[in-house]
């Protein structure tokens, strides 16, 4: 809860002798703190088996201590929402046992230390000012399950060497959204991790082309959005991923026509594919993904009419498109806006950029 503490105590290392190694667990969570953590803190591996040190929503600020390397037991060290700055610690690697590192949403800056933790398995650096490569280390450690790095200016390629061992077949995220990586997207990606849930590679300047065999049966959101440097048809390897629920592919300029293969995407909730070059007609076989109530599709070159959607069984809670439909235009809004209605449902038709954009339960 909140209090009035304002900062962490320096002698908080100094603990009744009845006490000692009793405190596992050390949480400095959504209170007023400010300063900085003290180096002191590092001392109480002396005294206490601390495998949890958490600072979480506080208005504490300055560097992070070296010292928090000597905290040999810990399992768990997250330092989020705050206003740290300076570099990671490199000292941090020395932390055998640490399995979660977490410095989400602070103001550090510099490179991520090119060794890391050696059982580490969650890294969450996000929202930071993180500079350089992403570290090839990553790939030799045994056991990642959870990379969040987004939302920092991370340059480079995506290291080949993640993929050169089954280390990172239980990689359940990564995530590297709005960074400024390049190179090719590895074709290993697509395949390797076989237990990936969640995979965000969106808003970097990635080239080529993409991957164009997929396997991850786990998959449950992708996103390859906001690409312009990419020259490439949306894969038709993308309809073997059976368990996705959100395909993210806006705004990247892919061309050629929506794969058929999407047919296989029976889990799909969620489909983005709005501001690219699509060409063709606007699929039918989308009134048959009976989980689909999501379709962006606008501003692309699609043609068709929206009469299929008049079929389907389940409720549409979003279509935006601009295809040119003159057939069966009627039809269709009066069909979306028919089925299984709500007490707040609306429906408005309004024009797009390109023709006609439809909302519904906007």
């Amino acid at each position: 809860g909140r209090s009035g503490v304002q900062g962490v105590p320096r002698c908080i290392n100094e603990t009744d002798d009845k006490e000692e190694h009793w405190i596992t667990e050390l949480y400095f969570s959504g209170n007023n703190l400010v300063g900085t953590i003290p180096p002191e803190l590092g001392l109480l591996s002396q005294r206490l088996d601390l495998t949890r040190l958490v600072f979480l929503a506080t208005s504490m600020n300055g560097t992070l201590s070296t010292r928090l390397g000597e905290l040999t037991n810990l399992r768990h060290l997250l330092i989020d929402n705050g206003y740290f700055t300076g570099s990671i610690p490199t000292e941090l690697s020395s932390l055998s046992l640490l399995s979660e590192l977490s410095l989400q949403r602070n103001h550090l800056e510099g490179s991520i230390p090119s060794v890391l933790p050696p059982n580490l398995q969650s890294l969450f650096l996000a929202s930071n000012f993180l500079t350089g490569a992403l570290p090839g280390s990553l790939g030799s450690l045994p056991y990642p399950s959870r990379v969040y790095l987004g939302r920092n200016i991370l340059t480079g390629t995506i290291p080949e060497s993640w993929f050169s061992s089954s280390s990172l077949d239980g990689l359940e995220a990564l995530d590297l959204p709005l960074n400024f990586l390049n190179g090719t997207i590895p074709a290993a990606i697509a395949t390797t991790p076989q237990r990936i849930k969640h995979l965000i590679l969106g808003n970097n300047e990635f080239t080529g082309t993409l991957p164009e065999v997929w396997n991850a049966p786990q998959l449950g959101k992708l996103s390859l959005r906001n690409f312009t440097r990419i020259d490439s048809t949306i894969p038709t390897g993308l309809g073997n991923l059976v368990g996705l629920k959100t395909l993210d592919l806006r705004h990247a300029q892919y061309r050629g026509t929506i794969p058929t293969e999407f047919r296989n995407l029976t889990d799909l909730e969620d489909l983005q594919l709005a501001g690219n070059q699509l060409t063709g007609t606007l699929p039918t076989f989308l009134a048959e993904l009976d989980h689909l109530k999501r379709i962006y599709v606008e501003h692309n070159n699609l043609t068709g009419s929206l009469e299929f959607l008049c079929n389907r069984s389940c409720e549409v809670d979003r279509l935006v498109a601009d295809v040119q439909m003159q057939e069966g235009l009627h039809h269709a809004l009066v069909a979306l806006s028919v089925v299984e209605p709500t007490d707040d449902a609306s429906e408005t038709l309004e024009q797009s950029k390109n023709g006609l954009c439809i909302l519904m339960q906007g």
